[in-house]
C-alpha cells in the first residue's frame, strides 16, 4: 500500500514475504517439537504417515510392520518412539545411501519395540557417533528405555530400541 517510490516499495514486499517464510517455518518447527498428530490419532496412526512422508519425498522408501496394540501407550513413551524413528529415518536418508529402509514397531505388552533398519553404508562401531545416538540415548534414559546399534561399513545399519510399559518391567 505504499504510494511512495518504487524501490521502497520492492523492499517492503520484500520483507513481507520473509515475514510469512519465517511464520510457515514458525509452524513448521512447532509442529516437529510436538505433533499434533501424536495425541489426535496416536502412536501408530503417525508413524504410518511419518513413513508414508518419508516415502514421499523421493528419497528413501520406508517400509513400515507393526505388531500389537498401540492405543493406551504413555504419552512420554509414545513421543519417545515417534523421535526416535524420525531421528533414526532422518539418519537412513542423510548417511546411510540405501534406498529402502524397515521400521518395526511392536508392543509385546510388556514394552514397546522399535526397529529401523537399512541396508546401505553402515558405519564403524568404534568410532565417535554424532548427535543422533546421543539424543536417542538421552531419550530412553528418561524413560527407561535400552537401544542396541549394530552396523558394519557397507553393510547397513540396524538400531533397535524397547521401552518397558510398567516401571517393574
Amino acid at each position: 500500500k505504499i504510494k511512495g517510490p518504487a524501490p521502497l516499495r520492492r523492499h517492503c514486499q520484500d520483507l513481507q514475504h520473509q515475514v510469512q517464510q519465517i511464520s510457515t517455518d514458525v509452524n513448521r518447527l512447532a509442529y516437529r517439537l510436538h505433533p499434533a498428530m501424536l495425541e489426535n490419532v496416536g502412536l501408530l496412526a503417525a508413524m504410518k504417515s511419518l513413513c508414508h512422508e518419508i516415502t514421499g519425498s523421493g528419497k528413501l522408501l520406508v517400509e513400515f510392520h507393526h505388531q500389537g496394540f498401540f492405543a493406551e501407550i504413555p504419552q512420554d513413551v509414545t513421543l519417545c518412539i515417534f523421535r526416535i524413528a524420525q531421528e533414526a529415518l532422518r539418519n537412513c536418508m542423510k548417511h546411510s545411501g540405501a534406498e529402502v529402509a524397515e521400521a518395526v514397531l511392536i508392543n509385546n505388552g510388556k514394552e514397546i519395540q522399535l526397529s529401523v533398519s537399512d541396508e546401505g553404508r553402515g558405519f564403524a562401531m568404534n568410532r565417535e557417533h554424532g548427535l543422533g545416538l546421543t539424543s536417542i540415548r538421552e531419550r530412553l534414559r528418561i524413560v527407561g528405555g535400552r537401544m542396541t546399534v549394530r552396523s558394519k561399513p557397507s553393510r547397513g545399519a540396524r538400531i533397535e530400541v524397547s521401552i518397558p510399559l510398567s516401571s517393574d518391567s
